[in-house]
This record gives structure tokens, sequence and C-alpha cells, in this order.
């Protein structure tokens, strides 16, 4: 037998050093698939090496938590948020005017806000 058919040649891996790392998004967005224990990035679609994505997040968790405590003030301040008093600020910023005096929307005569004594449920007014 010569010697070239003892020489088993393998070429079902090889390494290539060179290469860059697939996903460069400056955020990305990661989704952890259990089923196939692989991590993607939403962003470019790349799987992304588990400890790359988790040393990824670990480097942004900062900006992660001012992220997270933006949301919650925002959520609060929509919570607390009551349109109806709109009106009302708007009727103190009146009143607060100086030399300034409300006109009734009937007889469009001046008036104090002082004067102002007693309101009456909307349900039960009638025009006149």
């Amino acid at each position: 037998m010569p010697e070239k058919e003892k020489i088993v040649s393998i070429d079902v891996l090889r390494i290539n050093h060179k290469r860059k790392k697939i996903c460069e998004c400056e955020r990305p967005l990661y989704e952890v698939d259990c089923k196939n224990r692989l991590v993607y990035c939403e962003i470019c679609g790349a799987i992304v090496d588990a400890f790359d994505a988790i040393y990824k997040v670990a480097m942004h968790v900062e900006e992660i938590n001012e992220d997270i405590k933006r949301a919650i003030e925002n959520k609060k301040i929509l919570e607390t948020y009551k349109p109806h008093l709109k009106e009302a600020r708007r009727y103190e910023r009146m009143m607060r005017a100086k030399d300034m005096l409300p006109k009734c929307p009937k007889c469009n005569k001046a008036f104090n806000w002082n004067e102002v004594t007693m309101m009456i449920n909307k349900h039960y007014y009638k025009e006149e």
C-alpha cells in the first residue's frame, strides 16, 4: 500500500481566529432561546455568546437602572395626572394676575373673585 493511501484527511472542523464578532450593535436587545440554549440579538438577528451577552448587560447596568428610574417616575406622573385640575390651575393663574378681574359670561360685567360664594351642581343647572 502506498503512503498516500494511509494519510487520512479530516476537514470536518476548522478554526478561524481572525473573524470579527457577528453582533456589533451598540445597544443590543437580547432574546434567550431556552430550547436551543442560544442568545440572539433582536436588532441584527445574530447569535451571541451567552457570556458576552451577560458581560454587556453588566457593563450597562447603571444605564439600565436609570432607564428603570425614569420609567417609574413617568408612571407616577401619569397616575397622578388629573385633567380636571388643568382648569383649576388655569383659574388660579388668572386669579394671581395683577389688576385683572373675571367677567361674567352672561352679562359681560366684571366682578371680584371673592364675590364667588356658592357653586351649583352642573347636573341640576338649567340654562335660561
